[in-house]
Formats: C-alpha cells, sequence, structure tokens
C-alpha cells in the first residue's frame, strides 16, 4: 500500500496543499479588497488555462470551440462571482470556510483511498482513476474529520459558535450535525464538478489544464470542484434556501 502511494502524486500533492492552504485560508479570512483581488488572480489564470486548451487543439471544430469558450467563460466567472458573494454576503466565515475545507477532505480522502484500494472505475472513459471506493473513502473523511475536531473542540473552552457562526441560532448538537452534513453534500457535489473538467479534457486531449502545482496540475484542476460547489451554492443562498 505504501508504495501506492510513495509511486502516485500524493506526496506532491500534499506538499502543494500544505503552502497554498494557508495562504487560501488567510485571504478568505480577512477578506475585503484582499480576497477579492485574490479572486481576480485565480480568474485570470483559470480563464488562461482554459482557453489555452481550447486553442490549441485541433481536432474539434471553431463553432464547437466558440460555444465551450462561451460556456467556459460564463461557468468560470460566475463560479468566481459566487465565491465572492458567499464570502461578503452569507452568514461570514461559515459557508465560505465550509465550502473549501469539505472540498478539500473530500479530494484528499478519495484520493487515498481510491489509490490503496482501487477497484471499479465510476465513468472510466471520462476519469479513469475516479474509484468507487475513493467516492466512499472522501464520504467517509468528510464525516470522520469534522465529527473528531467537534470532539476535540468540546475538550476545550472554545464555543463553536464563535468559530464557525450560526447561522440558524439551532443548539449545538444540532450545528454539529448541519455542519457534518454540509461537509458531505459539497464534497459530493464537489466530485460532479471535477468529473465535467474531466470531461473537458477528455473532450478537448489533454491530461492536465496546465502545470503550475505540482502534483495537482494546473489551477482549473484544483478548483474543478470548488467552482461547482460555489455556483450551486450561491444560487440555493441567493433563493433563500439553504442546508
Amino acid at each position: 500500500m505504501l508504495k501506492n502511494i510513495i509511486k502516485s502524486n500524493f506526496i506532491r500533492r500534499i506538499v502543494t496543499a500544505s503552502i497554498l492552504a494557508p495562504v487560501v485560508i488567510y485571504m478568505t479570512y480577512i477578506g475585503g479588497l484582499y480576497f477579492t483581488s485574490f479572486l481576480l488572480l485565480i480568474l485570470a489564470f483559470s480563464l488562461f488555462e482554459f482557453f489555452n486548451i481550447i486553442k490549441f487543439n485541433k481536432t474539434v471544430s471553431k463553432k464547437k470551440k466558440y460555444l465551450w469558450s462561451v460556456a467556459g467563460l460564463s461557468y468560470i466567472s460566475f463560479a468566481i462571482f459566487s465565491l465572492n458573494c458567499i464570502r461578503i454576503n452569507f452568514y461570514p466565515p461559515y459557508y465560505i470556510f465550509v465550502l473549501f475545507f469539505s472540498v478539500w477532505i473530500f479530494d484528499s480522502g478519495a484520493y487515498f483511498v481510491g489509490s490503496i484500494i482501487g477497484g471499479p472505475r465510476i465513468l472510466p472513459k471520462i476519469s479513469p482513476k475516479k474509484t468507487w471506493a475513493g467516492i466512499l473513502g472522501g464520504i467517509f473523511f468528510a464525516a470522520a474529520v469534522p465529527t473528531a475536531y467537534f470532539f476535540i473542540e468540546d475538550l476545550f473552552p472554545i464555543k463553536i459558535n464563535q468559530i464557525w457562526g450560526n447561522p440558524y441560532l439551532l443548539d449545538i448538537f444540532s450545528l454539529k450535525l448541519l455542519i457534518t452534513l454540509n461537509f458531505v453534500v459539497f464534497g459530493l457535489v464537489g466530485q460532479i464538478g471535477d468529473l465535467l473538467q474531466s470531461f473537458f479534457k477528455r473532450k478537448f486531449k489533454v491530461k492536465d489544464s496546465g502545470n503550475l502545482l505540482p502534483g495537482h496540475g494546473g489551477i482549473l484542476d484544483r478548483l474543478d470542484s470548488i467552482f461547482l460547489v460555489a455556483t450551486l451554492l450561491y444560487v440555493i443562498l441567493y433563493t433563500g434556501f439553504a442546508i
């Protein structure tokens, strides 16, 4: 099992994430112009990678390239807009942090378990490495990590409301259960976003969107899950329905 992990990108993914995660968390925490500027930088890199993939492909017709360009520009831009709006308008910092942490934990758990166990693929023609075992592993970690955190937190005189916020004014047990459910649901939605990105890459015959992030590929490869979660979450919150 250890050989599989070492041979895979898991170690490089951990190193890259350990460097980037604190930056993202800090920018998210301080918010304001810093967070907005950070998102605009992400938008620029994401669109560059996206249009670069389309530009150099010679197998897709110009008409389809145009349709993909319009769809991609709209999707990525709205996802960035959604992230900014969620951070500013909806129970900061509850949803934005749960969004990030749930996707990160689910992705890492799915990758770790899937690399070790393997097994049947979900959609081998779209994402050859994504397995059912990985999905179950992601669900387990997405539920286990916040549960373990809450258990440890109970040992210290720090109230959960002061850290996460309590958008519904629930009792502590119900709030903890809700947060854990959000982790699992957001993580699962993120996997759909990952599959959409994989479909796009297979369509344009590329393995990664870029090589900026060791072990992850490009910016789009790292944010594909977050983009879909942010988009759907913003629509849900904006329409007045929250989970």
